[in-house]
């Protein structure tokens, strides 16, 4: 009988591959790359941050630009293609979250998620900008349920929005944007610990005008050469997230809570 080794070089996830599959948008940096890159550079500071220099609230400051900024890319990448490894990926990390930091919350990734499919369908044309109250107070209503148990809560939702109809060329004036990232950041500034300081408040003030600068001069058709270790990083963030979180969570955990 012959005994068959496994090659771990051809498992069938390789990292090789993975990288490949990152020209499929083609070899220069576009728009959603950067705006990705820009929050998942953010991201990783806004952790560092929370876990390991709690006391310095720039880190955390700095870190408020990658969930708008994904929310935003959520809307612009709408699909009716169900992300298994988005499901999965959150749903573990919802698990670790409770079980390092002792709360049930479930993570952005579902939300994400959630988002994809849902402005995928036809119920969408009946929430475009021209009747965009009840769409705002539906958003604002629902987020006061569901904000304690799901992460970022409906408030994310009137970005993805903004994004959605911006690639549609619907939004173009900007002040809807202008609305949803002061009433996302409005929240962020009443939820986080460092809400009463001037530095957290004019902090947000300038992430909302940068964000919307960014945001509302989305250009499909933009591109720039970039070295290949830059793309596959901004092309990956899905993987990032979920690698740099875990491990920081861990950890975290056996290091400051376990000893």
């Amino acid at each position: 009988m012959t005994l068959n080794i496994v090659n771990p070089l051809r498992l069938s996830w390789n990292v090789q591959a993975a990288f490949k599959s990152s020209d499929r948008y083609g070899v220069d940096l576009n728009y959603i790359d950067l705006l990705k890159l820009i929050a998942s550079i953010s991201m990783i500071i806004d952790h560092v941050g929370a876990y390991f220099f709690p006391e310095y609230p720039v880190f955390r400051l700095l870190g408020r630009l990658a969930a708008p900024i994904f929310f935003f890319v959520a809307g612009l990448n709408v699909s009716s293609r169900f992300n298994v490894f988005m499901l999965v990926s959150g749903t573990l990390l919802t698990v670790l979250t409770y079980q390092v930091d002792g709360y049930l919350l479930f993570n952005i990734l579902l939300n994400l998620l959630l988002i994809r499919y849902a402005f995928n369908h036809r119920w969408m044309q009946l929430i475009n900008p021209k009747r965009p109250e009840v769409f705002f107070l539906i958003c604002i209503l629902g987020n006061a349920i569901v904000m304690n148990f799901l992460e970022y809560g409906l408030l994310g939702w009137l970005i993805a929005w903004c994004g959605y109809w911006i690639k549609k060329g619907e939004i173009k004036d900007g002040w809807l944007l202008w609305l949803s990232l002061c009433i996302f950041f409005v929240f962020n500034i009443l939820a986080f610990s460092a809400s009463g300081t001037t530095l957290n408040v004019w902090g947000c003030v300038i992430e909302v005008v940068t964000l919307h600068q960014l945001m509302l001069r989305y250009q499909s058709t933009w591109k720039c050469p970039c070295p290949r270790w830059v793309l596959i990083f901004a092309r990956n963030t899905l993987w990032v997230y979920v690698i740099h979180l875990s491990g920081i969570k861990i950890f975290y955990y056996y290091e400051y809570i376990l000893n």
